[in-house]
């Protein structure tokens, strides 16, 4: 049955096979298509596994950004299918395990088979994770099916613990590890610390109930089986964990990030009528999107009947686990609420919690609770053993009755005030679209105003329908406890009445493109015969980096300024920023081999001319304005300056300037204020070994052979010099001198700052 719903759900992947799963707006097409499409070709091709991408901004560690999630066993379907493909196959495989998983941990209750289909829908289904398949966050979903695996684990290895059968036990604890570690390999490290805290305050609970119930202290070696587990754990991950560790060491300078930083992102009061109303603010889907926050970010929605289910499991059926799991729930939705939470603040003080922004992802850890009590709360209404009390039918009834009435006042009051409410959106968004530097937020909110009314009357319709869904649930609730086959159907229509309302509001998430459809990748013949005509090596920098990462990067062309994620080397963002308002007064961008750059408007309107965050020219005084160096030429709706003055990929210089205790601000102003002179002098770190001024002028070298693991330079010189490479320094480059046939290693040095 699970496989069937998984099926249904994903039917334009089934139907569309060679297609990519995306709405062509998300990161999936941005990012981590082109990525993985890089890091799976080249490594067939060479017959290596890639760990470098060198057409990535000036270079890039593959391995060590974890979130390309080299080792995540899954991703073994890339390298069995064409990539774009794989995608679907992959989010449609971990959403049918996360279902299984969820049923056989609530039936580990010894709940019926009703109950653990009832939570595992919940669980496949809540909008909290099926939004996020809009935006194709793969390296997140990679997380969904492990964190209820991960419990499973826990408490089997738990319930083998009392019964003294610790063969058995240790058994699963291994399971745990491997769970834990493949969850880790999946690429986000923040959903895999979430969990294991979830993990181990399950394991404790469970301990805790062990000693007070029964008075067997043994069941304490349960804890340390759960340890040794996360060692396990830790040793299984470290292929993928030491570069990630190395990599975060040049990129993240932890202990800089401000709490602020931390606190972006939470789940705000004003978020929480997404509980019954998701599309309150318009949906991304629908290109209407208001309300700010990413949307995959802040959705909360669980289904009408899973939230009534779950707010009155601990009253339906009154057990330790039910009580457990409600703390646990609410834990969550108040840690992501961020800075406006008193348990947010004391937890970011933690190891491991601080290191992490958008606290509004823990809504992730508040939906196994919330499927664990759907289907807690679903067995004791609609099993064979439910009781026929009357009282504990009473709270969900409750429930349902005072949501249906609040969504009767708000449909009447909406429609009373219609002129008024609409006049509120519309001011907010205004201020919202005002107040963004977001270029696709302003696009967003530009929609939104446009298409008011629609939304307004969307959210009219849902009131109603939320309204009729409690009223149905109600029903169902009391004539289930008539018992016999009438409950049994009453049970049955609970389930279909929450798959139909989960599914309708998740589905409309999946699109399908075909690879060259404009939005996923557009050939642009145009551009790509501009750029092609010249056969030296060069980069390319873009104003806008979404204009041309994704129609450019899969044919391997160098852009700078085009991946988001694993461009921040440090100092790196000097560079790339250095470039464009100033471009005559430094030569920053032409070390850095930046032959060509893009944009929407022609770069002359860029030049000593105030712009906006979105590249658009401001009002000024341009009195006494200097022509520019530059001269864009308009192919197809892009504009293409060309640089003349482009270093070489590879060159030489003379002259050496070695800072050994200056602060990287003295190293950057320096490179500044040398100008056109950075064809004589390279700026180094430390205390060399060798001249630092010699004999000669600038030379280019030639690059005989380009991989991604692997560059051959050949240069011949009448007297030494420095051979510098206009890629990202990285701790992990070996330079080896084969001159004579002779193999000898030379050191590298941090060139520039970041070459």
């Amino acid at each position: 049955l699970l496989a069937v719903l998984t099926t249904g759900f994903f039917w334009r992947v089934l139907a569309h096979p060679g297609h990519l799963m995306t709405s062509g707006r998300g990161d999936l097409v941005q990012l981590f298509a082109a990525r993985k499409h890089f890091q799976v070709s080249n490594t067939l091709e060479n017959g290596e596994l890639t760990l470098w991408d060198p057409y990535s901004d000036c270079g890039a560690p593959v391995v060590g950004n974890i979130q390309n999630a080299t080792f995540y066993p899954l991703y073994i379907l890339f390298y069995i299918m064409p990539t774009d493909s794989a995608f679907g196959f992959i989010f449609m495989a971990e959403m049918f395990l996360g279902g299984v998983f969820a049923y056989l941990f609530a039936r580990s209750f010894k709940l019926s088979r009703g109950a653990g289909i009832a939570g595992a829908v919940v669980y496949m289904f809540s909008g909290i994770w099926t939004s996020k398949l809009y935006p194709g966050h793969i390296m997140v979903y990679n997380n969904f099916a492990w964190i209820m695996l991960g419990l499973f684990l826990v408490r089997t290895m738990m319930l083998r613990v009392k019964e003294r059968r610790w063969s058995a036990a240790a058994f699963w604890a291994l399971l745990l590890a491997v769970s834990q570690a493949v969850q880790f390999l999946g690429g986000h490290t923040q959903f895999w610390v979430y969990s294991t805290f979830l993990l181990g305050t399950y394991c404790l609970f469970e301990i805790a109930c062990g000693v007070v119930l029964t008075g067997n202290v043994r069941i304490v070696a349960g804890g340390g089986l759960f340890g040794i587990a996360l060692g396990v754990c830790v040793l299984l991950v470290m292929v993928q964990a030491m570069p990630a560790l190395e990599f975060a060491q040049q990129v993240l300078q932890e202990g800089r990030r401000t709490y602020a930083y931390q606190a972006g992102g939470g789940f705000s009061e004003d978020r929480w009528i997404l509980f019954t109303l998701p599309n309150y603010y318009g949906s991304p889907e629908g290109h209407n999107y208001w309300g700010g926050d990413p949307y995959w970010e802040v959705c909360p929605y669980v289904g009408i009947l899973p939230l009534i289910l779950a707010l009155a499991a601990p009253f339906v059926v009154s057990n330790r686990y039910t009580w457990y799991f409600a703390a646990a729930g609410l834990f969550a939705l108040f840690f992501a609420m961020g800075d406006r939470s008193v348990i947010f603040r004391f937890f970011i003080q933690l190891p491991g919690f601080s290191a992490f922004r958008v606290p509004a992802r823990m809504l992730a850890l508040m939906l196994p609770p919330v499927a664990v009590l759907t289907a807690f709360a679903w067995d004791g209404l609609f099993s064979k053993t439910a009781g026929k009390l009357r009282w504990r039918r009473a709270a969900p009834v409750i429930i349902a009755v005072v949501i249906a009435l609040i969504m009767a006042m708000s449909f009447f009051a909406n429609r009373s005030h219609e002129a008024n409410v609409k006049a509120g959106w519309r001011a907010e968004i205004e201020r919202r679209q005002a107040a963004t530097q977001h270029r696709e937020h302003k696009t967003f909110y530009q929609e939104a105003l446009d298409d008011i009314d629609h939304i307004f009357a969307r959210v009219q319709r849902s009131t109603l329908i939320v309204a009729a869904i409690c009223v149905a649930g109600s029903l169902l609730f009391l004539l289930g406890g008539i018992g016999g086959r009438l409950r049994a159907a009453c049970g049955v229509f609970a389930l279909i009445l929450i798959t139909a309302d989960l599914a309708a509001f998740g589905m409309p998430f999946i699109h399908t493109l075909p690879v060259n459809d404009p939005l996923v990748y557009p050939e642009h013949t145009e551009l790509l015969d501009y750029l092609a005509k010249d056969k030296s090596m060069f980069r390319t920098a873009d104003f806008n980096s979404p204009l041309i990462y994704h129609r450019l990067r899969r044919r391997d062309y160098a852009l700078l300024g085009g991946d988001l994620d694993s461009s921040r080397l440090t100092h790196y963002r000097e560079y790339a920023d250095g470039g464009y308002a100033d471009i005559e007064k430094n030569d920053i961008n032409n070390a850095l081999n930046v032959k060509y750059f893009l944009s929407r408007i022609p770069i002359e309107d860029y030049q000593r001319v105030p712009y906006d965050a979105s590249g658009r020219p401001l009002p000024s005084d341009e009195t006494g304005r200097e022509e520019s160096i530059y001269k864009s030429v308009g192919v197809g709706d892009i504009y293409v300056a060309e640089n003349p003055e482009c270093f070489p990929r590879a060159f030489v210089v003379r002259k050496v300037k070695a800072f050994k205790y200056a602060t990287p601000e003295t190293i950057m102003t320096h490179l500044k204020r040398l100008g056109k002179n950075m064809k004589k002098e390279a700026v180094i770190e430390g205390s060399p070994d060798f001249p630092l001024e010699n004999e000669g002028d600038f030379k280019a070298a030639e690059i005989t052979d380009y991989r991604p693991n692997r560059i051959t330079v050949q240069v011949e010189l009448e007297h030494p010099g420095f051979l510098v490479l206009s890629e990202v320094w990285y701790p992990d480059w070996k330079a080896y001198d084969t001159c004579n046939g002779v193999k000898k290693e030379v050191r590298v040095w941090k060139t520039n700052l970041t070459m």
